[in-house]
């Protein structure tokens, strides 16, 4: 059986106001509306991860607990994992290596540039960015997390959020 790995990017967020942290920035009404949108989309194509590992920054939590809602995933079903906030593309290998096999299929939610280095790192040839609340679905053969590596991966569908 292969392997599932979906990649979300935020949604689209405010700037920090003054004195504000990073982590805990906002989504822009859009943002909010852009997961939304996406996770009714999902529902159509009856996408549903069986794992869901995000940031837990304001931005990337708000993003994915919209796009989940519709797929009737609860907020204590989600793995908030720290390394996707902070990490580069190492740190989140070493997440996804880390997946119990059992999991067939993983959404991991996170941040720019972070997320398009691991898809570039993933995905042969692939050489775009991930926009807000871009959405990746890439595909392993293999059944084992460990065992992905550089351009093992096949990128089987993309959606972005201007298409929706």
């Amino acid at each position: 059986m292969a392997l599932t790995l979906f990649l979300l990017r935020h949604a689209k967020t405010q700037p920090a106001a003054s004195g504000e942290q990073d982590f805990d920035r906002p989504l822009y009404k859009e943002g909010v509306n852009q997961g939304i949108r996406l996770g009714q989309h999902l529902v159509l194509l009856k996408i549903k991860p069986n794992h869901v590992i995000c940031s837990p920054a304001r931005r990337a939590k708000d993003t994915l607990l919209n796009v989940v809602e519709p797929l009737a995933i609860s907020e204590n079903e989600v793995q908030f994992e720290p390394s996707v906030y902070t990490g580069e593309t190492d740190q989140l290998l070493e997440l996804i290596h880390g997946t119990d096999n059992h999991y067939h299929s993983v959404l991991l939610t996170g941040h720019n540039p972070s997320l398009t280095s691991l898809v570039g790192y993933l995905v042969r040839g692939f050489g775009e960015s991930m926009e807000p609340c871009d959405f990746l679905h890439i595909e392993f053969d293999t059944n084992e997390w460990s065992s992905i590596g550089k351009h093992s991966g096949l990128l089987k569908n993309s959606i972005p959020s201007s298409s929706l």
